[in-house]
């Protein structure tokens, strides 16, 4: 196309697309958001529009086409296709606070994984990134979309399938499909758009909720104990639904995986998956925990105590951990370290099972920074979690020196090595035995050193794997 056609565009028909169908965002006022395609423009020039984004003449031409009932025809809008960049669309609602909390491993990974795909574009690459108005972006991510001029689209207006049409996106990455599905993600499947998705784990298959879970529940917190009631009543149809679930996924999608254990727990529960599944593990996020100084890192200066976290999530399984400590604590005095646990929003769910109440320290969610000290201060870290497809928190642990008793279950010896002590998460005896041998200085100083080598390890190969998996989806 000529400038001087550019130049038309940019003067005359921008300028009436936006009269038509703009309005302002008030969390992005230098933006131009339009409700239709739900894309942000910089209103920097018009002429810079027009020359720089091609793509911005195809929405002109849609928008001109509704005008007049598709009787004109714009000849020039199949070159415009044919030479614009290859459209790569992000999904940056795995990133946002869900039913985790605002920060949880999955949206960690969509954030790692989305500002180093920013730092590898190319020159024949436009990035595009799907994202929820009805909740906030991490301010890291709302730097990197402005720097690396990515084109956000507001998933609440459109559906996945639109988007994909409207964009003509190629290629489409989710760190968390699953939370896809009402957005339109089968429906997208249909598209010729090659999707790629990252799993996690098949924890819902893997492992069945139980009426023990009710523990985990104060009495204050009636929704929380209908919910895991009504949960354990319906398993069956929630087990059906998952594996429906899963199964549409794996069949529709490139799937990459984060463990060895994640990628045969697929072939184990869908035979009839025969090709090959890449397995990259999850990338180093602990640069990401040391931002920023609040009043409780500033205020908190405690060490010598046994650190657990997620408290509230019964899969963590934290109050077999709280007894066994509590029961150590009667039976040896000399044991002196107390304990802090993050993430309990009702500390009674294990205060009235311990005997030593003032030996425990309760947070309910704390933040990023504090998290980070609280792992390098703590005399070790104790995660009997009953299901990890990864395993982010003992790695934590580990990069700060800190020796850590963990579950041999699932992906945890696939990532942990033999740099952490193991323990049968269903024995609160033997969760007592490990804890005994933490406090044995020769087992602790070993454990030290060890946890730190393994974590060297597996940081490098998370870097080579970061950057094969984003060459895969560029390339």
């Amino acid at each position: 196309m000529s400038k001087e056609k550019y130049f038309f565009i940019g003067h005359v028909c921008v300028p009436l697309v936006f009269l038509y169908t703009g309005s302002v965002d008030q969390r992005y006022p230098s933006a131009v958001k339009i409700k239709r395609q739900s894309c942000f423009y910089s209103l920097s020039s018009w002429p810079e529009i027009a020359y720089n984004f091609p793509i911005i003449s195809e929405r002109i031409c849609c928008c001109f086409r509704k005008f007049t009932h598709k009787t004109h025809s714009f000849h020039f809008t199949r070159t415009i296709l044919e030479e614009e960049k290859v459209n790569f669309l992000f999904d940056l609602i795995a990133s946002q606070p869900n039913a985790d909390g605002e920060f949880h491993g999955g949206g960690k990974y969509a954030k790692k994984v989305f500002l180093s795909l920013c730092s590898f574009k190319k020159k024949d690459f436009s990035l595009f990134a799907i994202y929820s108005s009805a909740q906030k972006l991490d301010a890291e991510i709302e730097k990197a979309i402005a720097q690396f001029d990515v084109q956000l689209i507001d998933i609440e207006v459109d559906t996945i399938p639109v988007v994909i049409a409207d964009y003509g996106i190629q290629r489409f990455y989710s760190a968390l499909p699953f939370g896809l599905i009402r957005h339109g993600l089968y429906e997208a499947f249909q598209s010729d758009c090659q999707i790629y998705c990252t799993v996690h784990g098949l924890r819902n298959l893997e492992i069945r909720p139980r009426m023990s879970d009710l523990h985990y529940h104060s009495a204050k917190d009636i929704k929380g104990l209908f919910r895991t009631f009504f949960k354990g009543l319906l398993d069956d149809h929630v087990v059906k639904r998952d594996f429906l679930r899963c199964r549409k996924i794996f069949g529709n999608c490139t799937i990459f995986t984060v463990s060895d254990h994640t990628k045969f727990s697929i072939f184990t529960y869908f035979p009839e998956i025969k090709r090959d599944i890449e397995v990259f593990y999850s990338p180093d996020v602990t640069e990401f925990e040391g931002l920023g100084q609040d009043e409780e890192v500033t205020a908190f200066h405690q060490t010598n105590y046994f650190l657990l976290v997620s408290g509230n999530r019964w899969l963590k399984n934290n109050m077999r951990s709280v007894l066994a400590l509590d029961s150590l604590f009667t039976d040896n005095p000399e044991i002196t370290q107390h304990v802090v646990i993050t993430g309990v929003t009702h500390p009674e769910v294990f205060l009235h099972k311990i005997r030593n109440k003032d030996r425990f320290t309760f947070y309910k969610y704390v933040s990023e920074s504090f998290l980070h000290k609280l792992y390098k201060n703590a005399y070790a870290f104790i995660y009997m979690t009953l299901n990890e497809g990864f395993g982010y928190p003992p790695l934590d642990a580990m990069k700060n020196g800190t020796p850590v008793l963990t579950s041999p279950v699932t992906s945890i010896p696939e990532i942990c090595g033999d740099a952490v002590l193991y323990a049968n998460p269903y024995s609160i005896e033997e969760i007592k035995n490990r804890i005994l041998q933490l406090c044995d200085q020769a087992v602790y100083m070993k454990l030290t050193v060890s946890s730190i080598q393994r974590y060297k390890q597996v940081s490098e190969r998370q870097k080579r794997d970061l950057h094969r998996m984003l060459e895969i989806m560029i390339n």
